[in-house]
């Protein structure tokens, strides 16, 4: 069931009271990351969650964007587009 909460403790509490299985987390930082490994024993995958340290409780899915980038582009180049443009900054 997805669910989108600003705190971990909030997401911990909806996923106890729905006897959740497992947890499929994204968008989190590297701390509150650590925070779901810390107030549930449930399996937890993370998308792209930058944790330093791994663990057999947790998966985490990555991307490769560079790749991805290079596949959509050229995607668009064999359906004929030409006028393609992109922005990348640094965070």
């Amino acid at each position: 069931m997805p669910h989108v909460a600003a705190e971990v403790e909030e997401n911990i509490r909806n996923t106890q009271s729905w006897k959740s299985e497992g947890i499929i987390v994204t968008g989190s930082s590297p701390a509150e990351c650590r925070q779901f490994l810390e107030l549930t024993d449930v399996p937890l995958v993370f998308v792209d969650g930058y944790l330093e340290n791994p663990c057999p409780r947790y998966a985490n899915v990555g991307t490769k964007d560079r790749q991805g980038g290079y596949m959509m582009a050229r995607y668009l180049l064999e359906q004929g587009h030409r006028n393609i443009r992109g922005s990348c900054r640094a965070l």
